[in-house]
């Protein structure tokens, strides 16, 4: 249980500290710096978005027959290699259309994250573990926002600095590597496995 728990909360302070910033400073990107117009920035992020939500319901549905931790892996690392590429400052015709895939694989990601902390959990702590969850995820964010204002001021743009705090965006991977699959077990078998198990006794 303990062992789990502390895989879980890392993966999720790793995913929220890495993918953060690059999310909230989306549209202030896209008009300082890639220089689309307010109109244009909102087209952008409401059509993006909505096609990066109907992605969202495909890759749960895929996460269902091959595995959560899978899934969550590969949409981890498309959100961290399009928002490298977003931010990167490349002079690419369509660097801002790889915002889509970015808040796609943010999206899901963060998606599975909550499942994954329900559902490998006893009931008996469940609701406990997805409150735990939430708060890491928020204060790993919240802290990334404020060493982003640090990095922006020695790297000169927020380019750069976002791309620093995705350095750490692996670790989530080796996290959600360390931990169980639950798709396609029954809450008896997930309340059966050899960590819930000791925790009980």
């Amino acid at each position: 249980f303990r062992r789990v728990l502390f895989r879980s909360l890392i993966g999720v302070a790793a995913f929220g500290f890495s993918l953060w910033p690059a999310v909230i400073l989306g549209p202030k990107y896209l008009q300082t710096v890639l220089h689309y117009t307010p109109f244009e920035t909102t087209l952008l992020t409401v059509a993006g978005g909505i096609v990066a939500a109907a992605f969202n319901i495909l890759a749960g549905r895929i996460s269902d027959r091959i595995g959560r931790r899978k899934v969550a892996i590969a949409c981890t690392m498309i959100s961290a290699l399009s928002y490298g590429c977003f931010y990167s400052g490349i002079g690419w015709r369509f660097t801002a259309l790889m915002w889509v895939p970015g808040f796609f694989g943010f999206l899901t990601a963060d998606a599975l994250f909550a499942g994954l902390s329900a559902e490998l959990f006893p009931t008996a702590y469940r609701a406990t573990v997805s409150g735990l969850r939430y708060f890491v995820g928020i204060l790993a964010g919240a802290v990334s926002m404020a060493l982003e204002g640090v990095c922006y001021d020695a790297f000169g743009g927020h380019g750069p600095a976002i791309v620093a705090m995705m350095m750490l965006c692996p670790l989530a991977v080796v996290a959600l590597i360390g931990l169980p699959e639950p798709a396609g077990r029954s809450l008896e078998e997930i309340a059966n496995l050899p960590d819930n198990k000791r925790k009980r006794k």
